[in-house]
């Protein structure tokens, strides 16, 4: 009878230790890439009036350009400088973004509104997360009809890349 119970009881060990195994070691692991958090809009920092988006002025020189860097966590800091856009949208930008497998596609939108006679650069920021150390990503920037990319790069924590804008 002691035997019985002994075989009952190790029988039950391994089911109990293979269904652990199944779902815990050889499961794969489900990561947030893509997810998106912390969002900065600097606002407009120099107001212009101009007839089109090909002003004269100084400030028309800034060099539009993407910087991105490895933080904590599998995020990566992401920042888009000297956007050029219609005053009075401060509050018109959003990021979203589409996986697939290991290639982000980061979309800025902008609200669709009345546009004013006049011309702002922004700054956008962002923190973009999930990555795996030592994974490969692609990555495509688009915006209206633009689209930038695709770059392609491992994962690190020193990480740290850049991208001229040129439309």
């Amino acid at each position: 009878m002691k035997q019985i119970f002994q075989l009952i009881g190790i029988s039950l060990l391994f089911v109990a230790l293979s269904a652990c195994d199944n779902k815990e070691e050889n499961a794969p692991v489900v990561a947030n890439l893509g997810l998106t958090k912390n969002f900065t809009n600097s606002g407009c920092k120099d107001k212009e009036t101009v007839r089109s988006f090909r002003s004269p002025k100084e400030s028309s020189q800034l060099q539009e350009k993407i910087l991105w860097r490895a933080i904590a966590n599998g995020f990566l800091k992401v920042e888009h400088f000297g956007i050029k856009d219609y005053c009075e949208r401060d509050d018109a930008f959003s990021i979203t973004t589409s996986v697939e497998g290991n290639k982000l596609t980061l979309i800025e939108r902008v609200e669709d509104r009345p546009k004013p006679r006049c011309y702002c650069h922004y700054d956008l920021s962002f923190d973009l997360g999930g990555f795996e150390l030592g994974q490969t990503y692609t990555l495509v920037f688009k915006r209206d009809k633009w689209v930038l990319g695709p770059i392609s790069f491992t994962y690190t924590s020193d990480l740290s890349g850049s991208l001229l804008v040129k439309k």
